[in-house]
């Protein structure tokens, strides 16, 4: 994130080599056909297209930007566009605005891009076909002062949230990691409605849980597997933690040395990779086993630990260095 570029990482070897930004770490706002011309600040969230391009947040430019999968150069689809201010509107690409928004993800096939916007406590829809941008939960009636909340309700009338960071589907409910709530919220799409389905509103702990009582401190990002597993990066806590989606049930997966800012699953479900703010990036092999909390059932080994805070060229393994990771 800080070193305001993105990195490239074969998962088998873990060999990095630079995709896009500066060569050397530079913020700013320009797009360009060239990897190396492109300035972002602060990439935080990724997600990536069938074609191999990457859509990603760039945070403290307030914009939501695409890199091309083959040249990495990058062009801004919707945001505050050449400017920097905070702001919120709904609107279409560069007329759309967004306050510090963080992680995103794809629904609907590749139709819909669901943001985290967190500064406006609220969660976003871009259309990718016509860069659509509408505000789909939470309560803006009050900006340019941000309504923050702990109110579970319906999505537009009651719900709040007080920082959201993080967003998964499961089928066709989201989940969302509530930040400043210490909580992980539930999105129904097909009722409308948000729920809380683990951590207790606004108190911070780190308690596990099978009947949904579980206790979360400041959760950034979160992912699903195909089971229907959410896995928790559980920040202030220093922990990933799973959750089992339907019943709210918390268990404990393993402590880091330092705070978690990402945990996603990979498509085969079968790697868990994760990011401390250190800058070390971790590669976990997800084993089914029983356990005691009901339908969490893994156990992770790690088989694979790489980088340091810092700033490297192309690199393998340790020798790697990342400041602040929080994508993968």
């Amino acid at each position: 994130m800080h070193n305001h570029r993105l990195l490239t990482l074969d998962p088998d070897t873990l060999a990095t080599a630079h995709f896009s930004g500066a060569l050397v770490p530079t913020a700013g706002l320009q797009d360009s056909a060239t990897a190396t011309d492109v300035r972002m600040e602060w990439p935080v969230g990724l997600a990536v297209l069938k074609n191999g391009s990457v859509l990603f947040t760039d945070r403290q430019n307030r914009a939501l930007r695409v890199a091309d999968g083959a040249t990495g150069g990058v062009t801004t689809i919707a945001g505050d566009y050449p400017g920097a201010a905070n702001g919120w509107a709904d609107a279409t690409g560069l007329a759309a605005r967004f306050q510090r928004h963080v992680g995103i993800f794809l629904h609907n096939g590749e139709a819909d891009l669901y943001v985290a916007d967190r500064n406006t406590n609220a969660i976003r829809k871009v259309v990718l076909s016509t860069k659509a941008v509408t505000t789909v939960v939470g309560d803006v009636s009050t900006y340019p002062t941000p309504k923050s909340g702990m109110s579970d309700g319906a999505a537009l009338s009651g719900a709040q949230f007080n920082w959201p960071t993080g967003i998964c589907f499961v089928a066709n409910v989201a989940f969302v990691t509530d930040n400043l709530n210490h909580a992980v919220r539930k999105w129904d799409l097909g009722s409308g409605v948000v729920s809380t389905l683990a951590g207790t509103i606004g108190a911070p702990g780190f308690v596990d849980s099978a009947e949904g009582s579980a206790a979360l401190s400041r959760p950034f990002m979160i992912a699903a597997d195909s089971s229907g597993i959410l896995f928790v990066a559980d920040y202030e806590n220093k922990a990933v933690r799973t959750v089992d989606s339907v019943t709210g049930a918390t268990a404990t997966l393993f402590v880091a040395q330092d705070k978690v800012r990402y945990a996603a699953v990979a498509s085969s479900g079968k790697t868990l990779w994760t990011a401390e703010n250190l800058g070390l990036v971790r590669r976990h092999d997800l084993t089914s086993v029983a356990d005691s909390l009901a339908k969490l059932r893994i156990t992770p080994t790690l088989t694979q630990r790489m980088g340091s805070n810092g700033t490297s060229g192309p690199a393998v393994g340790s020798a790697a260095q990342f400041y602040h990771p929080t994508a993968i």
